[in-house]
């Protein structure tokens, strides 16, 4: 199977080939069949978009809550980052432009209004600092409501067209279905071994499954780090941070400090490996901090990025 695929940052075009396409494009799943592919696809999907509210833990909050709503859903508040509170989720069907998701009106009103009915704390549309939103795909069951509707997955596999697409399916259970992916394509793929995910932890080390445990040793390799620095690189990157602070005999080896211990070797570290292209990828899509940030830090953070972006393009 060839295709052209085109790189719509860098504007360049290329040619792939593979022996079978795995077509996981979650709420896309339909339209890459039909649009990209030539080919129909059942079932169809439902859209149902969730959305996210973040506010400051005023209350000091420590512990999760579960939280049911009037309409028997249940809602989530959430300890977020020592001084924030994540609210959330809805169920709201979606059919708008999937490329353009945000939270609603009534969608704040919602969080808002559940909030308000469990704590003694009210609070109102100014107080929500920052939201996400995202679309669950859904397998359409023809009438359910959004929150009845089923989180299963379905895996189909049309072997004339080498042809594998997913439809629904959830995070929690993004692992199984992965699994399965593979175990249908081995059948046909020789070179494919069995799924070895469940036995096999994301980063295979020994300390991977004790932060306390590197934490220690990162303290004791780099004592110059105040404590609270370790600690979210840790939480943010895991057994990466090493990769970050790789070399470094003092705080000035970070590079600049922009604030807040953000320093330009971490910055350097997601433009090279994790796909941040602007400040916004790094401050709020990979770590949040721009809710801790003024303008003046987003705005030096922004010019670092682009710079480092425009001179290095082959990060990307």
């Amino acid at each position: 199977m060839t295709k052209i695929l085109k790189d719509k940052i860098h504007n360049k075009e290329f040619h792939v080939f593979s022996k079978f396409l795995i077509n996981a494009s979650g709420a896309w799943v339909n339209e890459v069949c039909e649009k990209v592919l030539n080919y129909k696809m059942t079932p169809n999907l439902r859209l149902i978009k969730g959305s996210h509210i973040i506010i400051r833990n005023k209350l000091d909050v420590k512990n999760a809550f579960l939280l049911q709503h009037f309409d028997k859903r249940f809602v989530f508040v959430i300890p977020y980052l020592e001084n924030f509170l994540i609210v959330g989720t809805t169920d709201y069907e979606f059919d708008e432009c999937i490329e353009n998701v945000e939270i609603s009106e009534s969608e704040k009103h919602y969080l808002i209004d559940i909030f308000n009915t469990y704590f003694n704390y009210s609070i109102n549309k100014e107080d929500i600092l920052s939201s996400y939103s995202g679309i669950r795909p859904l397998i359409d069951d023809k009438g359910s409501k959004p929150q009845n509707i089923s989180r299963k997955f379905l895996i189909k596999y049309d072997k004339a067209k080498k042809l594998v697409s997913v439809f629904g399916g959830k995070l929690t259970t993004y692992r199984l279905l992965s699994e399965q992916v593979i175990d249908k394509l081995k059948e046909d793929l020789t070179l494919i071994k069995p799924s070895i995910s469940e036995t096999t932890c994301f980063i295979d080390s020994d300390v991977s499954s004790s932060p306390k445990l590197l934490y220690r040793e990162i303290h004791k390799k780099y004592p110059f780090l105040p404590k609270s620095f370790i600690q979210r690189l840790i939480s943010t990157y895991g057994e990466k941070c090493e990769d970050i602070l790789k070399g470094s005999k003092s705080l000035e080896d970070l590079g600049e400090d922009f604030g807040l211990n953000i320093f330009e070797k971490e910055i350097t570290y997601t433009v090279k490996n994790e796909f941040v292209m602007k400040a916004e990828d790094f401050l709020y899509r990979r770590t949040k901090l721009g809710l801790l940030c003024n303008d003046n830090q987003i705005q030096k953070i922004s010019h670092f990025v682009k710079r480092l972006v425009n001179v290095n393009q082959d990060f990307n």
